[in-house]
């Protein structure tokens, strides 16, 4: 099957159907987005495409919309777009750069068993169970809980939650969530107790083997620069990056 070439724009688009806001508004070409504070993806705005209104007016209006939210302004800048402006924008008023991060994209194809036969399969969970495992693994706290659950119920496209079962007990999960015959991997997490012991491959391997044979043709995910192991695992299995992305925070 020839692999259908999706634009970074494309892949941003269903990146952010993947992750959706429960409450946002769209204002000159800003999505302004608002998930209770749970990750800065369903807590920023981001830009679709360009608009009429006077930037520092736009960027006014943002500042009152969080403030008025009990939140801080965050906003998510791409390589894709025109953000030289507002990025010198912002850092003059105080926003601080963090999390430079990258989207990387694969071709989908059967992967072969590469773990020796270790032992391990796929086991595909409920909202509940798969929840419950994400945060022990990940260690945030309860109240995170509810508002992941919100955005996860909100997702409009095929959602994947899954368990790396290993010796019949989970030992990492994960979430997959197609549109059409793309699919993004997120929320990639093993069990700081089980860490270091190619379960993470192992739980990559097997999805992106389900995809193929599942008729995918493009894998996306999103990784965090400071993330080195991560990003040395997706480079090892052939992701190629697509293009970058990072967050300007207000003061506090």
């Amino acid at each position: 099957m020839q692999q259908r070439k999706y634009t970074g724009r494309r892949i941003e688009e269903m990146a952010l159907n993947a992750w959706p806001a429960p409450r946002q508004i769209l204002y000159d070409g800003w999505l302004v987005r608002l998930g209770g504070g749970y990750t800065k993806r369903a807590n920023s705005v981001n830009l679709l495409y360009p608009g009429h209104l006077d930037l520092r007016e736009k960027v006014n209006w943002c500042e009152t919309f969080y403030r008025q939210a009990g939140q801080p302004a965050i906003f998510r800048l791409t390589s894709l777009d025109e953000t030289a402006a507002l990025d010198r924008l912002l850092a003059n008023r105080g926003y601080t750069r963090i999390a430079p991060s990258s989207v990387l994209v694969s071709p989908s194809r059967p992967r072969p068993d590469e773990t020796g036969g270790k032992s391990g399969c796929l086991k595909n969970l409920g909202l509940d169970h798969w929840l419950d495992l994400f945060h022990r693994y990940s260690e945030t706290v309860d109240r995170q809980k509810e508002r992941h659950r919100a955005i996860l119920e909100h997702i409009a496209t095929q959602r994947w939650l899954v368990a790396l079962m290993h010796d019949e007990r989970p030992v990492a999960c994960g979430m997959a969530v197609r549109e059409g015959d793309c699919l993004g991997l997120f929320d990639l997490v093993t069990d700081p107790d089980n860490r270091r012991q190619g379960h993470g491959r192992r739980l990559m391997h097997l999805l992106m083997d389900r995809a193929a044979r599942r008729g995918v043709d493009t894998l996306y995910l999103q990784v965090v620069d400071a993330n080195r192991p991560a990003g040395s695992l997706y480079t090892g299995l052939e992701f190629k990056t697509l293009y970058r992305y990072w967050y300007r925070v207000a003061p506090a």
